[in-house]
């Protein structure tokens, strides 16, 4: 069995938290041609390990299911064709053997890596399509992926159709990556397209599609930027086959040399030619010696041809990008090409003859005009030597800025509309306004811009927040004033701003939350929630029937956020099955509800770090919570006389939360007679600081929580907690500090 290698034993020291790409080169490193993907794969290898990125190449693996890194023979045809240089640390990486080597699964905890695919993975030397395996195993590696995306070709014209279904599926599972750069508006458009109508994807199912337009950059020499008049000669370069239209060029130019019997101009076809046309070029060929077809030929040729011409013509019909175009106009040549598709939009930066190439009448006046307009000809050759045109290392730098992006996703939000509407209309700081002003508190010391926001129900538009209304969100530490951004209105050409919403928006009517979400995205905004429970609906035997109705509702119009944020595991679970009830798709869930448990820090006092139990002789119990049915307080009343019979010392109850209902307060009272126990309806933060102090140790009966904050408040302060063994209760309490029982 070959040895297997541990990598890093291989690899030169590099900086400590760098990220890794893994580069996918399977299909280059075996195939004998050097077409459009090969020349993208080597050409983004090479501009990548000129940026001094952590570039690794890899291949996959069948039998064992797993990427390896390619081999030293591999690297070294990796470098043909102006691939990336076999350097030193090549040597060291890729061994000197054909011996497979194991990839260690990268160490990626709060690191970027990703494993970038610049292939078609379904075209392949491998007996099955490698997208699906690919793809999870990146994912077991804990890797991020990003797919360059070149067209949907094979799904829309006919001599494809022996790869349709395997392209479709490869389309398919692109919804699986993390981002896709299509090579052109054209092709981003296609794809998306196909997602939304086959797959019934939406904004939220889908992952990023950015377009990052191909480098027009030739390898063969450095920039023409004076043009020169070329010999009687038009190249065309490009695979010959049917939706190339090659033929239609032939038919066209031949027709010229009938018109035009002493003409000089001959007409020159590079690549290979296809077993669907080649009849019909043959035919044109022996009948017309102003024609050649030189098949594939050295880059050398290319070069010397390409310099040699008076101008190109890309007749094709169907493309993801056009590279042939660019290519020309890197030579300083003029290009007839077509006026619609991805060909229109690499042409419109100047020096092409655009004209409907499916029209066989358009082409053979195009192709008269740039013969016999020689200032038409001199005006377009001007045009491609200034216009701007890409390089290879700005196509990696697009790449690594959309890399860099997601792996400090702050960096990508421009301004965050934060919703604290429903906050400043509450007298207390009880735990959603807790969250809302330390959320908003913390995004801001990230570096974010927050403009907050109300709604004004009038107009159905956001409506900027007054400066009373910001003191009054500065207390129980709120950010203070200056700390917000301006007010600026959102605009739908912004694509990179959010809202979010904080808070239980239940001071809206469902009707009008509805409304807010339609302006929202009709403003371009991203919009994320935070979730805190289902208790209202889950529990609604104990809650009024319109109040749980409404929280039903809201729970509802959750699915029209592009992102929903739960405090806990569990109330994300709890909302998975809410709506696995009622959407389409309930497997797409888990993408778009994240699990964000909330923070143990109180920030209004320090945490206490060493054992401060109270010197009091009596035991001091403490229990913070809103006194509702679900808070449990009756059970705890009643287990405290219990244990106070039994107990050799004095204990003592405090109680610290306002009340809900009469019926229990009423309750509760009757318990209380005669009891050791105090109940604080209204406390500050500090003197709940001092009751914690002061206490031996915390008590949270609650049977039905979305989190939770309590228990912690307890253990920040350094008192043990009596809580549920089950629910958020025991997903907070799991990390030690608290004696976990079934309170019920």
């Amino acid at each position: 069995m070959p040895e297997t290698v541990n990598i890093d034993s291989f690899a030169l020291p590099l900086p400590v938290g760098k990220r890794i790409l893994y580069l996918f080169v399977d299909h280059t490193i075996n195939c004998p041609t050097n077409t459009g993907v090969q020349r993208v794969t080597r050409a983004l290898a090479n501009s990548l390990s000129k940026r001094g990125e952590r570039v690794r190449y890899i291949k996959w693996d069948s039998h064992g299911e797993q990427a390896l890194l390619i081999n030293l023979d591999e690297r070294k045809k990796l470098a043909f064709w102006n691939g990336p240089t076999v350097t030193g640390e090549d040597l060291e990486i890729y061994l000197k053997s054909d011996c497979p080597v194991t990839l260690i699964e990268p160490k990626l905890t709060g690191e970027n890596h990703w494993l970038i695919v610049p292939e078609v993975t379904h075209i392949t030397f491998q007996q099955h399509p490698v997208t699906l395996d690919l793809i999870m195993w990146a994912r077991r590696t804990h890797l991020k992926v990003g797919f360059v995306f070149y067209d949907a070709i094979p799904l829309q014209r006919p001599e494809f159709a022996n790869m349709a279904d395997k392209h479709a599926t490869y389309m398919q599972q692109l919804l699986l990556a993390d981002e896709i750069w299509p090579i052109s508006v054209w092709a981003s458009q296609d794809l998306i397209a196909y997602w939304q109508h086959q797959e019934l994807a939406d904004a939220i199912t889908m992952p990023k599609v950015i377009p990052l337009l191909l480098s027009g950059e030739s390898s063969f020499c450095e920039r023409i930027i004076t043009p020169t008049e070329g010999e009687p000669l038009i190249l065309s370069v490009g695979t010959v086959e049917p939706r190339k239209n090659q033929v239609a060029l032939l038919q066209a130019f031949d027709s010229y040399c009938r018109q035009h019997p002493n003409t000089d101009w001959q007409l020159i076809l590079v690549g290979n030619l296809h077993p669907a046309v080649a009849d019909a070029v043959h035919s044109l060929l022996e009948t017309n010696s102003r024609i050649r077809n030189l098949g594939n030929v050295t880059d050398e040729k290319l070069d010397e041809l390409y310099r040699s011409c008076a101008f190109t013509v890309f007749p094709s019909v169907s493309e993801g990008f056009g590279l042939p175009i660019l290519e020309s106009l890197w030579y300083g040549k003029p290009c007839i090409c077509a006026n619609f598709g991805s060909m229109a939009e690499v042409a419109e930066g100047g020096g092409c003859l655009t004209v409907d190439t499916r029209d066989l009448d358009a082409v053979s006046k195009a192709l008269s005009q740039l013969i016999e307009d020689k200032n038409l000809l001199g005006e377009l050759a001007t045009q491609a030597t200034t216009r701007p045109i890409q390089s290879w290392d700005n196509y990696a730098a697009l790449i690594c800025d959309r890399v860099e992006k997601e792996g400090n996703p702050v960096a990508s939000i421009e301004k965050i509309y934060y919703w604290i509407d429903a906050t400043i209309q509450f007298p207390k700081n009880t735990g959603i306004q807790r969250v809302s002003r330390q959320l908003s508190r913390g995004l801001m010391e990230m570096g974010l811009t927050l403009i907050p926001v109300k709604w004004d129900q009038t107009n159905a538009r956001f409506h900027h927040v007054t400066l009373d209304e910001l003191n009054f969100f500065s207390q129980w530490n709120g950010p203070s004033v200056e700390m917000w951004h301006d007010w600026v209105p959102p605009e739908i050409e912004n694509l990179s701003d959010w809202f979010l919403m904080p808070d239980l928006p239940l001071n809206l009517a469902t009707s009008e939350q509805s409304q807010l979400i339609k302006y929202v995205q009709g403003k371009g905004l991203h919009c994320a929630a935070i979730f805190y429970d289902a208790i209202p609906w889950k529990m609604r035997n104990i809650y009024p029937l319109h109040f749980a109705q409404a929280h039903r509702e809201y729970m509802l119009e959750l699915q029209n956020y592009n992102l929903v944020l739960p405090i806990s595991f569990y109330s994300s679970n709890e909302l998975i099955e809410f709506f696995s009830a009622y959407l389409i798709k309930p497997q797409i869930l888990e993408s778009w509800i994240r699990a964000t448990p909330l923070a143990g820090e109180f920030i209004e006092s320090p945490r206490i770090m060493e054992n401060t139990l109270s010197n009091s002789k009596s035991i001091h119990i403490l229990c913070v919570g809103t006194v509702e049915p679900r808070k449990n307080h009756e059970t705890l009343i009643k287990s405290f006389a219990l244990a106070s019979q039994r107990s050799p010392v004095d204990m003592k109850l405090i109680i610290v939360g306002r009340r809900t209902e009469s019926d229990l307060f009423e309750r509760i009272q009757t318990f209380m007679v005669g009891k050791p126990i105090i109940w604080k309806e209204d406390v500050d933060d500090a003197e709940l600081h001092l009751l914690h102090l002061d206490c031996h140790f915390t008590v949270y009966p609650s049977i039905e929580e979305g989190f939770g904050l309590p228990i912690l408040e307890s253990l920040w302060s350094g008192k043990p907690c009596i809580c549920a063994n089950f629910g958020s209760m025991a997903e907070v309490a799991e990390g030690g500090g608290c004696l976990m029982v079934d309170v019920q």
